[in-house]
């Protein structure tokens, strides 16, 4: 069984951020420096909640931006004033060193529901994320899981939903380690 281990060992390094929906990691020493904060701006899709698969498509879906994280998203849509309800799809892809082993992923708190996907797959989930009140699930429980990378490149796709709390989003850091 593995033991996923989400505390830093020794003092903390200067964390990298995500820049324009990429992080690279490539450079970063899990052994020595620990796990690592995926903060940053992430790619943003306000009001759709897209699959992998729909990512992957040609021309599918374009973001409406970036948004840092952690942060809620109400209000973070230019001129325009976005509540706290609503549903968006999250995507941060990441680069590590190559041979990089099983990994874990945390989430703390996105609310109000949510789920995870790394390279294609479910990972995380907690709620039912919706575009509505109809079929959505309030649950804003954080998990950690680990998973194969199977290779140098990640895709982390959150998709989350909030009909119930004054201010929706990822609003406090996922964590990437070894």
């Amino acid at each position: 069984m593995l033991t996923v281990y989400f505390g830093l060992k020794g003092p903390s390094p200067v964390q990298p951020l995500a820049k324009q929906g990429y992080l690279d990691l490539s450079g970063w020493d899990f052994e020595k420096n620990g796990n690592v904060k995926l903060d940053g701006e992430w790619e943003f899709y306000r009001n759709k909640l897209l699959t992998p698969e729909d990512l992957s498509k040609s021309g599918a879906a374009i973001p409406n931006g970036t948004i840092k994280v952690p942060s809620s998203w109400r209000g973070k849509d230019g001129e325009a004033r976005l509540s706290g309800e609503g549903a968006a799809t999250y995507r941060l892809k990441v680069h590590l060193a190559d041979g990089m082993a099983e990994m874990g992923l945390k989430t703390t708190s996105i609310r109000m529901s949510y789920r995870v996907f790394v390279n294609g797959a479910l990972l995380l989930s907690s709620g039912r994320p919706a575009l509505s009140k109809a079929g959505y699930v309030m649950a804003n429980t954080p998990y950690s899981a680990s998973f194969n990378p199977g290779g140098t490149d990640l895709e982390i796709v959150v998709q989350a939903a909030d009909f119930d709390f004054r201010e929706g989003g990822i609003v406090q850091s996922l964590y990437l380690g070894t």
